[in-house]
């Protein structure tokens, strides 16, 4: 029988080498848990445009492919979704374990200048004997998104080289990738918390957490599309190249107004700069450390858009201040960030010994 249902589809994806050929999945490939895929774009189609040319059209001609991808994941400790994050950040430390046979690996993820090589093979089933494959795929953008008890989402965008039906990667090959113990990251546990003070400040501890109800976190890397006559099919665009600097904005939502606790107003009138710290932890790994994730902004400037929330709608609204920041990169890291001159994603999981851009 060919046909399944979405429960039935499974996901992988591999690191690329050669751009526009579907590397091999079964050799090092990720089983990917993701809650939406969405194909956009298509050919260009060639038009009769000569005078005398019928009124009907005779025939189409398929032109250069314009393909994207939107990948949604709910956000999880050691799943793929960290392979996509890798590609946006371009640098990843190899895994350390941080107790001696607990297999509890340390991975950093740290923002690099560019990222011209990393590109991903992925591919999905969707029959029981049937996928569908983009050989090449470069993440150009992400978002995350997280309110207190509830479970995070992170969405990748990118460019597609080609859609095709899978040859070098079966549903059975899919099928048999290492499949992860899934632990959803919820914002409300005892030890999670956002902080922040002055990037001139001293360490981040207890005494800068700060109450907010919702956080967003969104990478750009613009990137072009090149079509060239070349030995290959001119159709399909060659690998694609970082275009301008790099956009990393942060935005948090306060539950209330309230200058004694966080002056959101005064910071972005005065252009404050901030350091930053996200952290969510889940399962214990052995018997000493969870699986965590604590994302580091060492550099916040505010943004020139007025701070939502400061204003009001009607009788029946309330306060809730909103202030977004872009993330810069410093000279040297902050007190208490060693190390951390951009933003980095620190990961503690118990997947894998090997880098997930292996």
């Amino acid at each position: 029988m060919a046909v399944i249902q979405t429960n039935d589809v499974v996901v992988g994806l591999k690191k690329g080498s050669t751009w526009g050929t579907e590397a091999d999945i079964t050799s090092g490939g990720i089983y990917l848990y993701c809650s939406s895929i969405k194909l956009g774009g298509g050919f260009a189609e060639s038009l009769q445009r000569d005078v005398g040319s019928p009124k009907q059209r005779t025939q189409l001609k398929r032109l250069q492919f314009d393909g994207t991808v939107t990948l949604t994941c709910a956000l999880t400790y050691g799943q793929g979704w960290l392979a996509l994050y890798q590609s946006l950040m371009g640098t990843e430390s190899t895994p350390a374990e941080q107790t001696a046979s607990q297999a509890d690996y340390l991975v950093n993820h740290d923002l690099a200048n560019s990222i011209y090589g990393i590109f991903w093979t992925l591919g999905f089933s969707i029959e029981s004997d049937r996928t569908i494959s983009i050989p090449s795929v470069k993440w150009t953008s992400m978002s995350l998104s997280i309110a207190p008890n509830q479970a995070g989402t992170v969405t990748f965008q990118g460019i597609a080289d080609r859609y095709t039906e899978g040859s070098a990667n079966t549903v059975t090959e899919i099928q048999a990738l290492t499949q992860y113990t899934y632990n959803e990251a919820t914002l409300g546990g005892a030890n999670h918390y956002f902080r922040q003070n002055a990037d001139s400040g001293g360490s981040l501890s207890s005494s800068d957490d700060k109450t907010i109800t919702n956080l967003n976190w969104t990478i750009t890397r613009d990137h072009d599309k090149i079509f060239g006559l070349r030995a290959a099919n001119s159709q399909f665009t060659m690998e694609p190249q970082q275009l301008g600097p790099i956009k990393q904005v942060l935005t948090v939502t306060m539950s209330e107004l309230d200058n004694a606790s966080w002056d959101m107003w005064g910071q972005w009138l005065a252009q404050t700069t901030l350091k930053a710290e996200f952290f969510l932890d889940g399962n214990i790994i052995g018997s000493t450390l969870n699986e965590s994730l604590k994302f580091q902004w060492p550099y916040l400037w505010p943004t020139a858009q007025v701070p939502g929330g400061h204003d009001f709608s009607n009788n029946n609204s309330r306060f809730t201040p909103t202030l977004s920041w872009e993330s810069l990169k410093r000279s040297a890291a902050p007190t208490g960030m060693s190390g951390v001159t951009a933003h980095r994603l620190a990961e503690i999981h118990r997947t894998r010994s090997t880098k997930w851009s292996a």
